[in-house]
Parts: structure tokens; C-alpha cells; sequence
């Protein structure tokens, strides 16, 4: 992999060697986004040896680098790390000169304790196929492998770093936090926020008809959906939202700013689901709900206007997330939708409610919980809280994917979307990791710093404002379209509390 080789005349202590090599390593692995693992340096002294410039003898450091090209690295990567690489030397051995830095043309192939090594840009897809086999190899002492898993595991910590215009926006104001162990509070408090975001939103623009139905659940209770869909326009793709809440708060007119905007920007037909909640209704109703009204949805989709050849995606928020995963697994081992799922949209979801459904391979990396235990939003009181109000059986498939017989197997493409400050980022990333394992096209979407669902109660933040547009980006991914960025300015608002 890339091979540094540095040449010098000076003297040199094997202290500064040490940090030369170390100097290289961070900058390299930092510039392109590759592993330490991969960066060898190698250092010679050939003040006694004849080299040659021009035809004549001509002594001077040098660092001569090999390393791997291709479309993701530009002129201007390598002459930040040529930039990098000089200063570091003149801060390292000061008073003397390194004369040249040379890149040198591509590496095309290689292998690596029997890996065959991946092309530029593709360094993170290679670590998820091998990664099993790293873990196997750091068991087995390998200690440069130990290096690779550990190194992952603090790039992962790293996304908790509270984000710059959080961090200042947090020095005179303060996150709002409710009491999840009161409900009634709790409520009041959220409706209110709802109520309040609606009010924001105003009527539907011309371009987009809502409407309400009530459909019949297993039990006989009467839920509703709420629908969006372009004035006038039919045969349009189908998408299925759900709330967030923690299975506890929320409601069909909580993703109204979705719905609407994807009507507009994909001129889909956009369903707003229901579901009952804890702790008046225990699991599994809410998955119950979801399930009976996919199955509705999906049965009179020709009567809503929509055409599910052209798109049937599910999708949603935090425990929205949780739904859309195992409903979209369940679905599919019964074969019992009248149209199959095209594509699932899981944002900020809830996929392992405890560490033993963790893959053994990846519980090495799934630290958000503990990590982001006090985090703003939601943190560890809160997601005790709701296990309380919903009494799960944290074994069934209806509370986690992972406990289906045969999991993540021909679901479709997955596009997930992970907070850095939030308990719940893990499973989003390990979430991805399998699907993409297991033959699932996915997508993903990474927001450092921020807390749990940051777009819905800080909507003021820049990085609330880029995941609205990703959110947009990845449906048109999931749609197998293109989506501007001014047709997403035209139709985007910010999205009500979740």
C-alpha cells in the first residue's frame, strides 16, 4: 500500500525517525481517508551513497511516495500532503532542508496477509467485507489488525464530538430536554411543538391534495392515514412514512413536511401513517398498526393514485426507523404485501435494544449507548423510559430484525441516516454494515455532532439544514431518479418535530 521512502543526508536520531514515520502516517491516513494500516515508511541514510541529479552528484532529503490514484483524489490532495509533509519535517528536524517531495505513479494491485488490497476511495467499503476477518486476526494477535479495529472504534467515538455551531449555539441557550417517565408532561409538551410546527407550515400549496381515511385494524380500532399527492396527477411512486416519538408521542400529522415535499419533488403519492401508543396500547401494537396498515396501503394503492412499479418506498423517524425495519422484514418472509417494497428510508432508527442482538463481530464498535448515554434529546433516562411505557419483548422479530429466522436477505436498497451525538448511531452503522454484507444495495448518511433527530427541534442548525437536502437526495436514490438542489430548495420546509 502506499510506500513512503524518505532519503536523507542529515543526521537524524532515531526520536525524530519515530516521529517521521508517525508524522507521514497521520497525514496520509488523515488526507485520503485510509487506515494506518495500509501507510509503510521507510527510512535511509545515504549520506555515503552516490545519487545523481542532472547527471551530477547531489545530496539532499528527499521523500519519495508510491501510493495508489484514482478519481476521488485530486492535484490538490497531494499538494495539501506534499505541504503537510514539509512543514512536519521542518518541525521535526529544524534547520535543515527537505529538498523534494515525489509522488510517484499508481499502485494497481496488491494483497496483505492474504487480502487482496482495494483501489483509491474504496478503503471503507474494503474494511466492511473484511472486517470479520480482522476481528480474527487481532484475536490471533496480529497486532497491526488490533491497530485497524482500534483506530475504527475511535473514528467512531469521534462522531460524539458536539458539533462547532452546536457547541456555540449551547454557551447561551439550552436543549430542550422533556421528562420522558411523565407522559402526561411529555405530551403536552410535544403537541404543543407539533402544534406549533403545523401552524408554521401553513395550508398545502396548490400543487399538493391532503386528505384523511380512516382504515380498519386486526382488532377492529380505526386508524388513519393522512395523504399527500400532486393536484391533479396520478400514477405517481408510493411512499409510506412513520412517526417518531418512542413509540409513546406522535401522530400522522408529525412528518407533514415530508409528505409534502415529496409529492412535490418526486410527484409521489405520500402516505402519513398511524399507529396506537405506549403506554396505553403495549407492544406489539404499534408494529401491529404498521404492519395492518402497510398491508392496506399496499392493497389499494391504485384507489390512492399511485403506481408501485414506479416506487414503493417505507420509511421513518427514530421508532419510525424501528417499524420501517422490521415490517419490511416480516413483509417480506410472509410474501404478503400485494405490491413488494422497492426501497426503505431508516432515519435515526432503533435496531438493537440490547447487546447480545449485536453481532459478535461488531460489538467491539457498538458504544453509542454508553457513550451517548447523557446525550441532549435523547439519552439513557429517556430510552429506559420508554422500555418502561412499552414493555417490548425484546426477542421478538416485531422489536428488532435481528431476531427474525432469516434475516436481511432480498430487502431492498436501504438508505440510513445516523446521528454522531446520539445513543442510537451504532445501530444505524452496524444496521448498514449487514445489510450491505448480505447482498442489500445501501446508502448512508452521517451527521457528526449532532444530537438524535437535531433536524426536527434544531432546525436553525446548518447541519439541520443539509439533512433535510440528504434526506431528499437519498429518496431520489431510493427512487432511482435525480433531484435538484434548487427543486429541493422550492419544496423543502423544515420538518415538524419528531
Amino acid at each position: 500500500m502506499p510506500a513512503y521512502e524518505i532519503e536523507h543526508v542529515c543526521t537524524l536520531t532515531d526520536d525524530q525517525k519515530d516521529q517521521l514515520a508517525e508524522a507521514i502516517t497521520k497525514i496520509h491516513s488523515q488526507q485520503f481517508s485510509t487506515p494506518r494500516l495500509f501507510v509503510n515508511v521507510r527510512i535511509t541514510d545515504i549520506s555515503n551513497q552516490r545519487t545523481y541529479v542532472a547527471g551530477k552528484q547531489f545530496k539532499s532529503n528527499r521523500i519519495f511516495a508510491y501510493v495508489r490514484h484514482g478519481p476521488s483524489r485530486t492535484q490538490s490532495d497531494y499538494d495539501a500532503v506534499s505541504k503537510a509533509l514539509e512543514d512536519e519535517w521542518a518541525r521535526i528536524v529544524p534547520g535543515t532542508e527537505l529538498r523534494l517531495v515525489m509522488f510517484y505513479g499508481a499502485i494497481v494491485a496488491g494483497m496483505e496477509a492474504g487480502l487482496y488490497l482495494p483501489p483509491a476511495g474504496q478503503d471503507a467499503a474494503w474494511i466492511k467485507e473484511n472486517w470479520q476477518t480482522f476481528v480474527k486476526k487481532a484475536e490471533g494477535g496480529d497486532e497491526h489488525f488490533a491497530g485497524l479495529i482500534k483506530q475504527t472504534k475511535e473514528e467512531v467515538a469521534k462522531l460524539a464530538e458536539m458539533d462547532p455551531e452546536l457547541a456555540e449555539w449551547t454557551k447561551t441557550n439550552t436543549i430542550p430536554k422533556g421528562n420522558w417517565s411523565n407522559i402526561k408532561e411529555f405530551r403536552a409538551m410535544r403537541d404543543e411543538m407539533g402544534k406549533q410546527s403545523l401552524a408554521a407550515l401553513g395550508p398545502a400549496a396548490p400543487h399538493v391534495e391532503e386528505s384523511f381515511q380512516n382504515i380498519t385494524m386486526r382488532d377492529g380500532f380505526e386508524s388513519q392515514i393522512k395523504i399527500h399527492k400532486p393536484t391533479g396527477k396520478t400514477g405517481g411512486p408510493l411512499i409510506v412514512l412513520i412517526f417518531g416519538g418512542g413509540f409513546v408521542v406522535g401522530d400522522n400529522q408529525q412528518l407533514t413536511a415530508y409528505g409534502r415535499g415529496f409529492a412535490r419533488a418526486f410527484g409521489a403519492v405520500v402516505v402519513n401513517t398511524a399507529y396506537r401508543l405506549a403506554p396505553e396500547n403495549k407492544f406489539p401494537a404499534a408494529p401491529h398498526d404498521t404492519e395492518d396498515t402497510l398491508l392496506w396501503i399496499a392493497k389499494n394503492a391504485e384507489s390512492l393514485g399511485a403506481d408501485p412499479s414506479k416506487g414503493f418506498i417505507l420509511g421513518g423517524i427514530s421508532a419510525g426507523g424501528n417499524l420501517t425495519a422490521c415490517i419490511a422484514q416480516k413483509t417480506l418472509e410472509d410474501k404478503s404485501l400485494a405490491h413488494p417494497l422497492t426501497g426503505l428510508w431508516l432515519c435515526v432508527p432503533l435496531v438493537f435494544p440490547n447487546k447480545d442482538l449485536v453481532p459478535d463481530k461488531y460489538k467491539e464498535v457498538w458504544i453509542s449507548h454508553e457513550q451517548n448515554a447523557q446525550a441532549p434529546i435523547l439519552d439513557k433516562d429517556a430510552i429506559d423510559a420508554i422500555g418502561g411505557h412499552l414493555e417490548p419483548d425484546q426477542t421478538s422479530p416485531l422489536y428488532s430484525p435481528f431476531n427474525s429466522k432469516n434475516p436481511h436477505k432480498g430487502l431492498p436498497p436501504t438508505y440510513v441516516q445516523v446521528d454522531g451525538l446520539d445513543p442510537l448511531r451504532d445501530d444505524g452503522l452496524i444496521y448498514e454494515q449487514v445489510l450491505s454484507e448480505n447482498g442489500v444495495k445501501t446508502k448512508l448518511d452521517i451527521w457528526p455532532g449532532l444530537p438524535h433527530a437535531h433536524f426536527a427541534f434544531l432546525s436553525f442548525l446548518s447541519g439541520s439544514k443539509k439533512a433535510v437536502v440528504d434526506t431528499f437526495v437519498g429518496m431520489a436514490w431510493l427512487l432511482k431518479t435525480e433531484v435538484t438542489l434548487e427543486k429541493i430548495q422550492e419544496v423543502m420546509v423544515a420538518p415538524a418535530s419528531g
